[in-house]
């Protein structure tokens, strides 16, 4: 394959999976708490907020750098946050919003797919880039997980972007621009995310060196680019948090605290099987991901070790901590990809059989999906009003032109065609928009905070202050879709008797456990709307009509 071709058809790959996720993009409200926190934070930095350290409802957002704040922000157009507020603007505006956070998401992340094809290309061949992109942007891994504006997706390209530079590095001995261009691509993913970025580079290649020893291979190490990688890497990745360390006291202990969870008592280690869900992520090219670990294994070549310490490394890591999460994959999926396109492209002949058995495999789960997907939506999956997804009509209509293209295909590939990868790629991202177009309406999908928000934005006025209160203390602070909906900081009021009196326009969320009502404070309080959510109810309170 020439490297015109080679560029083309990455490109290609790349604009086909925009196109296809692209137009979902405003269906789904904000309902992701990992998506709302950036959206939270990036507007109160587009009302005048600070940019060099955001905040998040009127207090330091350090939780974790701002890296995906501040690209996200920058895609925020001042008029879209105004519009929010307007009353006769508000669904629209909320729309524009939806596009204006997540195509950029989806951005970078199809330019973590080319990163892919790149990355490709230098540990195998050109049609293992092509092949590992096209893969790696029909998985559920990549559907699900890279359409939201998260620290994960920035994460995951600066991520990517680093590993394929080391390895230009080890592989191709280029140890200048190797060390160089990987250092700026760590010090990007430890602004998007942090320490974590260490164990998805770092870790994988300091055990690639320690493998090479142990076989009686040692390596030549470039100390003098390695040292220069080093200072580039702190340069990008250091000023931040050296100046919150600076200028917040305890933000070290903060730091230590996140990580650790130790000063949470409520909070439990999730289970480490959790980072298993890699596999279902990986449909509908999951049996070929068994099939290249066992070709990268037989195989033993510097690339193929690299590569599966590339997916293995990272998630060993991972397990130690407490906190777990299935889109805490997405960094792997590049070099899960890539392993998934060794098995899709093993054409020895002691491997036909179970490239056989898993190709028709793979069939028989798009097929599966296809079939399956409309006969939930029209049973089971439901709306928020109770009724399913779709009418049984509509779902045949979806489902027979779905499974009558899967079906064609599949007999194509059987001829010697070699349709499965364009199929499974037009498949999924065909599954995927009908998924949306359903999943929009569910519960899930929509945000179950904007009820309460919505009721206080048709009461009050724009500028009317908003006030939280928990029972006991127990929520540190409200939802985080509301104040999305709000267009506002909601602050917390640690005494709801001890609000000032002025002004009065003004509102109280207040949550309670099961059927608790309002404190006696707020018993004179109108309720004007209420909603269910953290294991407890919010309802939204105003003075009553003589003090205004």
């Amino acid at each position: 394959m020439s490297q015109i071709r080679f560029i083309s058809l990455s490109l290609v790959v790349s604009a086909i999976v925009f196109a296809g996720v692209a137009p979902t993009l405003r269906w789904l409200e904000f309902s992701s708490g990992s998506e709302n926190l950036v959206v939270e934070t990036v507007l109160e930095m587009r009302r005048s907020g600070p940019w060099l350290v955001p905040e998040l409802q009127g207090v330091p957002r350090t939780h974790k750098p701002p890296l995906a704040n501040w690209i996200c922000a920058v895609f925020v157009k001042p008029a879209s946050v105004h519009a929010l507020s307007d009353r006769s603007q508000r669904d629209a505006a909320y729309r524009q919003l939806a596009w204006e956070v997540r195509w950029p998401a989806l951005f970078f992340g199809c330019l973590t797919l080319l990163v892919t094809a790149g990355f490709g290309r230098l540990l195998f061949s050109e049609t293992y880039g092509v092949t590992a992109a096209a893969m790696m942007g029909s998985t559920i891994l990549f559907l699900r997980f890279g359409r939201t504006m998260t620290t994960d997706v920035q994460l995951a390209l600066w991520v990517s972007v680093a590993n394929l530079f080391f390895a230009l590095a080890i592989l191709r001995k280029r140890f200048w621009l190797g060390c160089i261009g990987g250092a700026a691509g760590l010090g990007l993913a430890l602004m998007s995310k942090g320490p974590v970025a260490l164990a998805q580079t770092v870790v994988p290649v300091v055990l690639f060196f320690a493998w090479r020893l142990w076989i009686k291979r040692p390596m030549r190490i470039a100390w003098v680019p390695i040292a220069a990688a080093t200072i580039f890497t702190l340069m990008i990745a250091l000023p931040w948090p050296i100046w919150v360390a600076t200028r917040l006291p305890g933000q070290i202990r903060f730091w230590l605290s996140e990580i650790s969870h130790a000063e949470d008592p409520d909070f439990r280690a999730d289970p480490p099987w959790v980072y298993l869900a890699l596999i279902p992520m990986l449909l509908p090219w999951a049996g070929f991901f068994f099939l290249g670990l066992v070709r990268l294994f037989r195989e033993k070549s510097d690339a193929a070790t690299l590569l599966i310490m590339l997916v293995i490394a990272p998630i060993v890591v991972m397990v130690f901590f407490k906190e777990k999460n299935e889109r805490y994959l997405l960094p792997m999926a590049a070099p899960s990809a890539l392993i998934c396109a060794a098995g899709f492209l093993w054409r020895e002949r002691d491997a036909v059989a179970a490239r056989g058995v898993i190709a028709a495999l793979t069939w028989g789960i798009l097929l599966a999906i296809a079939l399956g997907l409309p006969l939930m939506g029209a049973t089971w999956l439901r709306r928020v009003d109770g009724a399913t997804w779709w009418t049984l009509t509509r779902a045949i209509v979806v489902a027979v032109p779905l499974i009558a293209g899967v079906a064609g295909l599949w007999w194509l590939d059987a001829t010697g065609r070699r349709t499965l990868l364009p199929a499974g790629v037009v498949a999924m991202l065909a599954i995927g928009i009908l998924f949306m177009s359903g999943y929009a309406h569910s519960v899930r999908g929509r945000s179950d905070g904007r009820p309460v928000a919505d009721a206080i934005v048709n009461t009050l006025p724009p500028t009317a202050d908003v006030w939280f209160f928990s029972e006991a203390g127990r929520m540190n602070r409200v939802p985080n879709d509301v104040p999305i909906y709000l267009n506002r900081v909601v602050r917390a009021a640690v005494n709801p008797a001890t609000l000032p009196t002025t002004p009065t326009k003004r509102a109280m969320l207040f949550h309670c456990r099961g059927q608790q009502t309002i404190p006696i404070s707020l018993s004179a309080w109108p309720v004007i709307g209420e909603t269910s959510k953290n294991k407890g109810i919010w309802r939204a309170c105003v003075p009553p009509p003589q003090s205004d």
